[in-house]
């Protein structure tokens, strides 16, 4: 690959040393030595490639000359046809045969020259082949090496490989290789060997100065601290500094001389370079990263004094511009800049001015790091008297606290020399409820041995009630070791700051059982105040009753209703009590069942109404109503413990009736809770030992039944809520679909009622995108100069083409189109749109599903009717496997993608992902219609269909119906329509509403055909599909906004 003659640079190719080359990175980075024969046959290449360019540039030169000497030719020969009897024509046909001369000279050149660029290309190209070779050789190489010497660091042996690999790929593709040495090269000769500063330049800047990277910067004081590792590591960050301003040095004269017109290779060079600087880069940041950390331990104050404080902050400053990538570049280009300006060197005089000017412009104040930030200041615990007391240990014994540890300041044995006592806080809701104190005494103890513990610990020996608490601590410290005995005075101590918060939480088991039950039992009661609000809305009568029995069972269910709802609000009461919780269900439930027992109240009028007549059961009627209102009160509990045989006796009852009514079934329609039966056990006046086991046993039946009641209703109220998002996503689903089809469609403006919005009316634009915050289209007006503007559905009517087709085109179009070309491209060589090429039919997306056969389809091909297994088709089912388009050849997959169009478009050189928006959207509201069509047609047949008829439309999807005339099809076939009826088991059709069914569905399926076939005729009439594809302004249809079809998916999804 050879550069353009005006990209072309003279260079000595020959005075070229291996030592330069060498100093090229990609050579560096592939471990290239010095001797070795790949460095010759590079620079051979670049000599061939030398002369072929410039062969080109002579050759260029030489028909340039050609064209002019035929240009005079045929401008003399003019001449001498127009004057002929003029003297100067035989001047002219001199010159006209010299020219002709010169002519054929320059063919011969011409001739010479192709056939040595011919011969020197074969060279370049056998050069290639062994430099190939060469660079495989010492590749596989330089691995061996690598392997072998890192066995024992699998990370840096990885990295190297990694490394060495990616330099190979770059220098055995021959464009990158070719590219990269001929412009690099070119740099080398004018960067040089180094740069044209060194670290003499480096020494006078004062942040490099007040990071201590140099031995005359530092300190008398802090120069015995410092050792030989931090010696060695600022040296390194001085070299790291300059090889990194020299990469960046060549970088920018590489952007220079490309410009903005550079090639793809230059572009690759570019960035390649771009990653070597990062790496520069990153290897500074990351020496300054260490060399601060080690040094600050030298400077901070809390270990040698306030006087440090200055040179600290200094340290840390040029630490923060040092370690940014763009300040530390623009600091050090720009003082550099200034050594060099000025006479004589006077611009070194002017570093601390120019240090001070920088600094106000380019490091504004900042807040500090905070104190979890990775690029917070180094943080020392030195200076004993300046320590904060670490968070408590809390050790815990299940729901109690045993013990409780502190930990010890460090040096441990200044601290044990030094501590008077620890006082332990325990605070709950913000106040101290307990103080415990550690004498001297109780710490020394635990140094045991000369040992000193870390950690000191008290024995609690109380337990806390439920709630949550805080633990912290302080301390005295005498300002002397208390045994050094040098004052006779009581010593002076010193109390150090509050250590931070431990919590601990103390649970109740009580509080802990109820919580967890207290949702189940809001979600009981909220079910049960439903049921009783609409039921009561319907203002409930037994008076309408058929029979009898009819109004006794009637009564029974709002019987029922009310004491299973008594239940649930005795135990919501319970459950608020015990949590201390409140609920927004408990008072409408008590208002409710008031309501509900006056309403029983004149239901058992007509009960006891309607039974006079049975004069001989009227007595016990009377028992069972008095027993059914004791069970419909507020409390029934407490009836039952207060109730007397006398008062059983009085209401036409007694004990052995009441017992009936509990256990054997006499009263078909009483319902008696776990609770009544519970405190029926316990009445041994009313009952003897016998009835008092049997009424036990019947408690714990009836409390199983009560918990399983309660899961059914948790359960259904679960299915329901879940029916209600399948609806709701159905719902959205659809507005998606309408929405979508509007997304790139050519629109007409209408039906705008303000000033601006009438000087709109009539003009047409382009849907670019939906905003969804305010629910309305964006619109891009093409007579506007592309302005936008929000629009709302109603005020858009979708246009199919965006101007009027020409009677020519529609004259050579084809009224018909086949079926065949759906999915075709143009050609480059074929102008015309008529012309097609039938594309590849597969998907476009590489997770698309496939289709595989389904179940179904081996049941349709053992029908006996050929007619209808012909129509029927192979029956696919819908399944997500894996796309076949990653093995399919890049130009397959570009001619199914790319867009009908009359435009000179070749197959390899279309778009990808750019279809049509009409084919789109006709595909869209196609399928959208389709499945909506069998959707509302399962709906309006709901009564003939076991189960939801969501989980149906599933099941007929899954069976390759997905249209109306899919279902019509397995309805006519008996096998298909057994299969329906049969279902999966939870759904499907009814038997004795199959024919129903079937009927219902051949109706609808007549309906639609008749509606498409209005809809095609009137379709031919107004807009033919093939004048629309194939017009002349099919140019002009705007495909789909990319980007907005993007928006539109993330707001949907």
């Amino acid at each position: 690959m050879s550069s353009s003659p005006s990209q072309q640079q003279t260079i000595n190719l020959s005075s070229l040393q291996h030592n330069d080359l060498l100093k090229l990175p990609l050579l560096q980075q592939f471990k290239v030595q010095k001797d070795s024969k790949l460095l010759h046959q590079i620079i051979l290449e670049q000599q061939v490639l030398e002369y072929l360019s410039t062969n080109q540039t002579r050759k260029q030169l030489e028909i340039k000359k050609q064209k002019q000497f035929e240009s005079q030719i045929v401008k003399f020969n003019h001449d001498i046809h127009s004057n002929e009897k003029n003297e100067s024509n035989k001047k002219k046909k001199k010159k006209s045969k010299r020219h002709k001369l010169f002519t054929e000279i320059g063919s011969l050149k011409l001739a010479r020259i192709d056939e040595s660029h011919k011969s020197y290309s074969h060279i370049l190209d056998s050069i290639s082949d062994s430099l190939v070779e060469l660079l495989t050789v010492h590749y596989h190489h330089v691995e061996s090496i690598i392997e072998s010497t890192f066995t024992h660091d699998p990370e840096r042996k990885e990295e190297l490989l990694d490394s060495l690999q990616e330099a190979y790929e770059d220098l055995v593709d021959e464009n990158m290789r070719r590219v990269y040495f001929q412009e690099m090269i070119y740099i080398l000769s004018i960067v040089g060997k180094e740069l044209p500063f060194s670290k003499s330049h480096l020494e006078s800047l004062p942040y490099l100065q007040q990071l201590y990277l140099f031995q005359e910067s530092i300190p008398d004081a802090l120069k015995k601290n410092i050792d030989k590792y931090q010696r060695d590591t600022a040296e390194a960050i001085v070299q790291a500094l300059i090889s990194e301003q020299y990469q960046l040095w060549i970088f920018d004269l590489l952007q220079c001389k490309f410009g903005e017109k550079a090639t793809s290779m230059q572009n690759m060079l570019l960035q390649y370079m771009a990653e070597i600087l990062r790496q520069e880069s990153q290897v500074v940041e990351g020496l300054i990263g260490r060399y601060y950390r080690r040094m600050s331990v030298k400077l901070h104050p809390d270990h040698y004094g306030e006087e440090f404080r200055g040179d600290f902050e200094e340290f840390t400053k040029a630490k923060n511009v040092l370690i940014e990538q763009k300040l530390r570049k623009l600091y050090i280009k720009q003082m550099l800049q200034v050594q060099e300006s000025g006479l004589f060197g006077m611009g070194k005089n002017l570093i601390v001015q120019s240090h001070n000017a920088w600094v106000t412009k380019n490091c504004p104040a900042v807040d500090p790091p905070k104190a979890n930030s990775p690029k917070r200041h180094f943080q020392l615990e030195y200076g004993f008297n300046n320590q904060r007391p670490k968070k408590p240990l809390i050790f815990r014994k299940k729901n109690s606290i045993s013990e409780i540890g502190v930990y010890s300041f460090r040096p441990a044995y200044e601290f044990f020399s030094r501590i008077e006592k620890i006082r332990i806080y325990v605070e709950k809701n913000h106040q101290i409820i307990d103080t415990f104190t550690l004498s001297r005494d109780f710490i020394m103890k635990q140094a045991s041995d000369g040992y000193l513990q870390t950690t000191i610990r008290y024995p609690l020996g109380k337990d806390y009630g439920p709630g949550v608490y805080n633990v912290y601590w302080d301390c005295d410290l005498y300002k002397q070791h208390a045994d050094s005995g040098e004052a006779e005075s009581p010593l002076k101590t010193i109390t150090t700051e509050q250590s931070p918060f431990e919590s601990f939480e103390v649970i109740d088991p009580e509080y802990k059982a109820a919580s967890g039950q207290f949702k189940s039992i809001e979600s009981s009661c909220r079910a049960a105040l439903n049921e009783l609000t609409k039921t009561l809305k319907k203002n409930p009568s037994l008076s309408d009753a058929d029979t009898l029995d009819a109004a006794i069972k009637r009564y029974g269910h709002f019987h029922e209703m009310v004491v299973r709802a008594g239940k649930n609000l005795r135990s919501l009461k319970w459950a608020m009590r015990v949590c201390e919780l409140d609920s927004k269900v408990c008072e409408p439930l008590k208002d409710i069942l008031g309501e509900w027992r006056k309403h029983l109240a004149i239901l058992t009028l007509e009960w006891s109404s309607a039974r006079v007549k049975q004069s001989k059961k009227k007595l016990l009627s009377m028992f069972k109503a008095f027993v059914a209102s004791a069970l419909e009160s507020e409390d029934p509990v407490s009836w039952m413990k207060c109730v007397s045989a006398d008062d059983l006796v009085k209401h036409g009852g007694d004990s052995n009736r009441l017992y009936q009514l509990y256990i054997e079934g006499k009263a078909q329609f009483l319902l008696v809770d776990s609770d009544m039966l519970l405190e029926a056990s316990k009445r041994t006046d009313l009952f003897s030992i016998k009835q008092s086991t049997e009424l036990m046993r019947r408690y714990e039946i009836v409390l199983k039944h009560e918990k399983k009641e309660e899961e059914r209703v948790a359960l259904a109220e679960k299915k329901k809520l879940q029916e209600q998002k399948l609806r709701e996503q159905m719902i959205l689903e659809k507005e998606r679909a309408r929405i979508e089809s509007y997304l790139g469609a050519v629109v007409l403006v209408n039906n705008l009622k303000t000033e601006k919005g009438k000087a709109l009316n009539g003009k047409q634009a382009k849907v670019d995108s939906y905003n969804s915050d305010k629910k309305m289209f964006v619109v891009e007006f093409f007579q506007n100069d592309n302005a936008q503007a929000l629009m709302k559905e109603q005020n858009l009517t979708i246009q199919y083409y965006y101007s009027e087709p020409t009677k020519d085109a529609e004259e050579d179009v084809p009224k018909q189109v086949d079926p065949k070309t759906k999915n075709t491209t143009t050609r480059k060589d074929s102008k015309s749109p008529n012309t097609v090429v039938i594309g590849p039919h597969s998907g476009l997306d590489p997770n698309a599903t496939e289709f595989v056969p389904g179940d179904i389809s081996k049941k349709l091909r053992k029908s006996s009717k050929k007619s209808k297994r012909k129509n029927r088709g192979s029956g696919e089912l819908l399944q997500a496997t894996p796309s076949k388009l990653d093995a399919t050849p890049s130009t397959a997959m570009t001619s199914q993608i790319t867009p009908l169009s009359e435009h000179e478009t070749s197959l390899l050189n279309s778009t990808p992902l750019q279809l049509s928006s009409s084919d789109v959207r006709f595909q869209v509201e196609n399928g959208q219609s389709e499945l909506q069509l069998l959707l509302s047609v399962l709906e309006s047949n709901g009564a003939c269909i076991k189960g939801d008829v969501p989980a149906f439309y599933y099941f007929c999807v899954s069976q390759d119906i997905e249209s109306l005339a899919s279902l019509k099809e397995a309805v006519e076939d008996d096998d298909y329509f057994n299969i329906l009826v049969e279902g999966n088991g939870t759904t499907g059709i009814k038997k004795f509403k199959r024919y129903s069914f079937k009927r219902a569905v051949l109706d609808a399926s007549a309906e639609q055909t008749n509606s498409d076939n209005l809809n095609e005729h009137t379709g031919k009439d107004d807009c033919p599909l093939d004048s629309f594809f194939h017009s002349s302004s099919t140019s002009s249809f705007l495909t789909p906004n990319k980007i907005a079809n993007n928006q539109f998916e993330d707001l949907w999804n």
